[in-house]
């Protein structure tokens, strides 16, 4: 009879020994898995989107500066000469378009990527992207200054949620 208990307790912890291993494996390569998945989505999307915010942030203060150099300078009265004055702010306004434009793209070509925590920004994002589009760049008629601050508004959001600072 004692033999009988010893071989059904090596038979019982050897399962147990063996579901236990299981269990742990497992467990391993879930997070192995997951943590395979945050490196490929910050490497395909987090990483381009990463750069272009960090462009627009550096454009936004050399646009900042700039205004203000330009504010402070005496104003001629030739309104051609003002405009002129203030057309130097063209290609640093050219430039933050086309960075607004590669993350829409980014977020378009690899919509998969994004992370479920980040879903309601680039939503908010995409949204003001559109009501850009209506306004045409501030050209139309449709034109006001909710649609014209949203996508300001949702650039900062999208730099605080992904570059948190």
């Amino acid at each position: 009879m004692i033999t009988t208990n010893v071989f059904w307790a090596i038979i019982s912890s050897t399962v147990m020994a063996t579901i236990v291993g299981v269990l742990l494996n497992w467990l391993k390569e879930y997070f192995q898995e997951k943590s395979k998945w945050k490196i490929l989505t910050q490497e395909k999307l987090y990483g381009p989107l990463t750069y272009n915010l960090l462009m627009i942030r550096a454009l936004n203060l050399n646009r900042d500066e700039l205004s203000e150099e330009i504010s402070n300078e005496p104003t001629p009265d030739n309104t051609e000469a003002i405009l002129k004055k203030f057309g130097d702010l063209n290609p640093i306004n050219d430039q933050w378009n086309r960075h607004i434009l590669n993350i829409k793209q980014e977020l378009e070509v690899k919509a998969g990527y994004i992370r479920k925590e980040h879903l309601n920004t680039v939503e908010n994002f995409l949204d003001s992207f559109i009501k850009r589009e209506i306004t045409q760049d501030g050209k139309s008629i449709r034109t006001t200054s909710n649609r014209i601050q949203k996508i300001f508004d949702a650039i900062k959001r999208l730099d605080l949620e992904i570059l948190k600072k």
